[in-house]
């Protein structure tokens, strides 16, 4: 009788340590399956996948083209500034980069010198590449500047195609026809170092663009009161 009761309880240890072994196998056969997760963590590390940002973008190298210094840190002293008669914008509010629209921008540097184009009649080089649109982050000072030509160059000439805009004064804006409030500012720095507490802001500007033919450059209005802080290029 023993006997018997020993192979019973024998047998039964057995099937049992069996099935938690084949139990044990199944699940770490599943963690170790690269699917769902590992494709989530491979997206969370690509700033532009996990931020639905439009690819394609470029945004237009303009340090080259930079011939005024508008743009300084709060507390700075100066002479001049964006608009010649002694403010500027603060680097404190517009930082390295801003956002229109889906449409990023890259800002001069503060401190560094020249950070804003002062509009002279002179042409912006484009990257080369067929775009759908041009997109303009760019201001009036001492007043509104109506009816501003800007001129976008292409490889074949025949292409080339100028759009009036108007362009609103940072202080006051007018909503002129196809221009947007892209960037408020709460404030502008005075040439002394202090705080001038009003809104002003940077309008934002679209160009429609032929997307048969590659651009070459952006000829500016011949009005240095119309300053321009940034171009990007759209697909």
């Amino acid at each position: 009788m023993n006997i018997v009761r020993y192979f019973i309880a024998s047998t039964a240890a057995l099937l049992l340590a069996g099935f938690v072994s084949s139990c044990s196998t199944t699940a770490n056969s599943n963690s170790g399956t690269p699917n769902a997760a590992s494709a989530t963590e491979s997206n969370s590390g690509n700033p532009a996948a996990a931020a639905g940002a439009p690819a394609g973008q470029v945004q237009v190298p303009l340090t080259s083209s930079f011939n005024l210094a508008g743009i300084y840190p709060d507390g700075a002293t100066f002479t001049g500034g964006v608009d010649g008669v002694g403010f500027a914008c603060s680097s404190n509010l517009l930082g390295a980069t801003q956002v229109w629209g889906g449409v990023t921008f890259d800002i001069g540097p503060s401190r560094a010198g020249l950070n804003v184009i002062s509009c002279q009649g002179q042409t912006i080089s484009l990257p080369a590449g067929n775009f759908s649109k041009l997109e303009m982050l760019a201001m009036g000072v001492n007043g509104a500047q109506a009816s501003q030509h800007f001129t976008v160059t292409y490889d074949d000439p025949s292409a080339n195609r100028t759009f009036t805009q108007s362009l609103s004064d940072w202080a006051s804006p007018d909503n002129n026809d196809g221009e947007a409030q892209a960037v408020a500012m709460d404030y502008r720095d005075p040439a002394d170092g202090t705080r001038d507490d009003n809104q002003y802001n940077i309008y934002g500007y679209s160009f429609a663009l032929d997307k048969t033919h590659a651009v070459s450059g952006l000829k500016l209005p011949n009005n240095e009161n119309v300053k321009v802080f940034a171009l990007t290029l759209v697909p």
